[in-house]
C-alpha cells in the first residue's frame, strides 16, 4: 500500500510522488530563475535589460547575472590650437583631431562630429577659448546636428578682444544617428582666427 507523508505520497514502488510546488518544480523544464507564480506553480524567469540598464547572463545559466549603468558617452578635442579664416556668414565646423574618452557614441575626426546611438535625451557640452584677429565682429559658436542650417544652441561673441573663454551646455533630444558637431560664423569675413582647446562632450541621459 501507499504511505503519505506530508503533501506527498510515498509509492508501494518506494518512489516518492509529488504533489503541489514540488511537482512543479521537478516538472520545470526551461532554464531561467526559478519564480513561484502560484499555489502549485513556477515558472523560470530571465533578468532583462531596461533604459540604461544592461544585464549579462540574465537567466543565470552560463553564470551569476551581472547587471550594470549602460554608460554612453564621449569627449572629443582639437589638437590644443586650430586656425582658419572665416567667410562671411558661411559656417566653419570646428575640427576634433582626438577622441579623449568615448563609450556607445562614435567620436568621428574626418568629419569633426559625433554619432549618437540612439533615440532620447542627451547632455552636450561645448566649450573653448576663442581668439580673434583684430576683435571685431559678432561671432557665433554653436551646436549644430546633421546639416549646416541645424542649429540646436550657441553663444554669441561681441568684438571679443584676446583670449574669449566660452562654454555652454544643451540638454536636447536626439534621434539615433544624428550627427552633432560645434561650428563657428562670424558677421564679417577674417582671417587668422583662432580657436584654443575645442572641446565637445556628450552624455546620454536615462
Amino acid at each position: 500500500d501507499d504511505a503519505t507523508i506530508g503533501n506527498g505520497v510515498i509509492l508501494s514502488s518506494g518512489a516518492l510522488g509529488l504533489t503541489g510546488q514540488a511537482l512543479a518544480l521537478h516538472n520545470l523544464s526551461s532554464n531561467g530563475l526559478i519564480a513561484r507564480t502560484s499555489s502549485g506553480n513556477v515558472s523560470a524567469r530571465t533578468i532583462t535589460a531596461g533604459n540604461g540598464i544592461s544585464v549579462t547572463n540574465g537567466d543565470g545559466v552560463s553564470g551569476n547575472p551581472t547587471i550594470a549603468q549602460s554608460m554612453k558617452y564621449a569627449s572629443a578635442r582639437n589638437g590644443g590650437t586650430e586656425t582658419f579664416d572665416l567667410t562671411l556668414s558661411v559656417l566653419k565646423k570646428l575640427d576634433i583631431a582626438v577622441d579623449q574618452q568615448s563609450q556607445g557614441i562614435t567620436v568621428d575626426v574626418t568629419d569633426n562630429w559625433l554619432e549618437l546611438p540612439e533615440t532620447g535625451d542627451y547632455e552636450v557640452t561645448i566649450c573653448g577659448q576663442f581668439e580673434s584677429s583684430d576683435g571685431e565682429g559678432n561671432y557665433y559658436i554653436a551646436l549644430h546636428k546633421n546639416s549646416d542650417v541645424g542649429v540646436v544652441d550657441g553663444v554669441i561673441l561681441k568684438n571679443p578682444q584676446g583670449y574669449v573663454p566660452f562654454s555652454f551646455t544643451v540638454i536636447e533630444g536626439f534621434t539615433a544617428g544624428d550627427n552633432i558637431y560645434g561650428s563657428i560664423y562670424c558677421s564679417t569675413s577674417e582671417t587668422g582666427e583662432k580657436m584654443h582647446n575645442y572641446k565637445i562632450t556628450a552624455k546620454r541621459l536615462y
